[in-house]
């Protein structure tokens, strides 16, 4: 538990993890909004 070596990698693939996961939700997020647009029409009401 005390030894720190074995930690890095850990944290980076954890790093990397949270990095795709931010990816993801920000495309699907973009996606929604393009798909609310096309099916709602614009949100901007000027």
């Amino acid at each position: 538990m005390s030894d720190q070596s074995g930690s890095k990698p850990t944290n980076d693939i954890y790093t990397i993890l949270l990095m795709v996961a931010t990816i993801l939700v920000a495309g699907a997020t973009i996606f929604l909004a393009n798909r609310s647009a096309v099916l709602f029409g614009s949100w901007n009401p000027l």
